[in-house]
């Protein structure tokens, strides 16, 4: 059982997210035959896990939430220190003409954290 497990949880002091928000950037907003193609990356700053992020177009909700864990090796260069798995590269199956503002809604990891968007126009 669990029970002799919570005297010896009780005394760690582990660090807590304080609220940060989301940090990042959409590179890539590509409009591909039925779908749009986002490339980037988020991160929040207090975790070094991989979060989530939405894709949305035009402001109507494109997709559920995605995880942003792919090799950015430009991040810790940029960020000294972070993980380099907080990149995306990924194909959204909503239709996007050229020209469509494409946005991605990051999610951060802390209680009370704002989510972070970026934006940019479908190429």
């Amino acid at each position: 059982e669990t029970d002799g497990l919570w005297p010896q949880l009780a005394g760690i002091d582990a660090p807590r997210p304080g609220g940060s928000a989301p940090i990042g950037s959409l590179d890539v907003a590509q409009s591909m035959p039925g779908s749009v193609r986002v490339a980037g990356w988020v991160m929040d700053p207090e975790v070094d896990l991989p979060i989530t992020f939405t894709v949305s177009v035009n402001g109507g909700l494109a997709s559920g939430p995605l995880v942003a864990r792919a090799s950015r090796t430009d991040i810790p260069q940029a960020i000294p220190g972070a993980d380099p798995l907080h990149g995306f590269d990924v194909v959204v199956p909503i239709a996007t003409p050229p020209g469509a503002n494409v946005c991605i809604t990051a999610s951060g990891m802390g209680a009370g954290v704002t989510p972070t968007t970026f934006c940019r126009a479908a190429a």
